[in-house]
């Protein structure tokens, strides 16, 4: 018999209120390893808003966010269910290589996935993918403080 993992919601432990609280859902995680989660975007976000006239499209920085999010997410839990980990605010402070394949419409759900890969004194390095449908949309390395 399989059982179900529940996670909390991510309105419930990031500091982000609406609309600016950019993930809906931890689908899954793995402490020291990963975290996985899924959000779309509402057609009237501020941010489609002039991006662009009739043809609106989620902006990169808007995906990063989520992604950085994300990552917060893993920390979150990580400092709530491993002894001795450091619980800290997940600031952003780097965006490496930052790629966009596939653009990202309303109403549309993505998948986000943070892989964890170091951490060197107080920065937090992170792999991160959006896919939607399967396909890759954006992928990054991110650093947290």
């Amino acid at each position: 018999m399989q059982t179900t993992k529940t996670y909390p919601k991510p309105e419930d432990i990031l500091p982000h209120d609406k609309p600016m609280s950019l993930v809906d859902k931890i689908t899954d995680f793995e402490p020291g390893k990963w975290i996985k989660a899924t959000t779309s975007f509402d057609e009237k976000a501020f941010f489609y808003q002039g991006h662009f006239q009739g043809n609106p499209i989620t902006p990169g920085v808007i995906l990063l966010e989520s992604m950085f999010q994300t990552c917060g997410l893993y920390l979150r839990i990580s400092a709530e269910t491993t002894p001795g980990f450091p619980m800290i605010m997940g600031r952003a402070v780097k965006v490496k290589n930052a790629s966009f394949s596939k653009e990202v419409k309303p109403d549309q759900l993505i998948e986000i996935s943070a892989k964890f890969k170091h951490k060197m004194m107080a920065f937090f390095v992170f792999d991160c993918e959006i896919h939607m449908d399967g396909k890759l949309v954006c992928h990054s390395e991110l650093v947290l403080s």
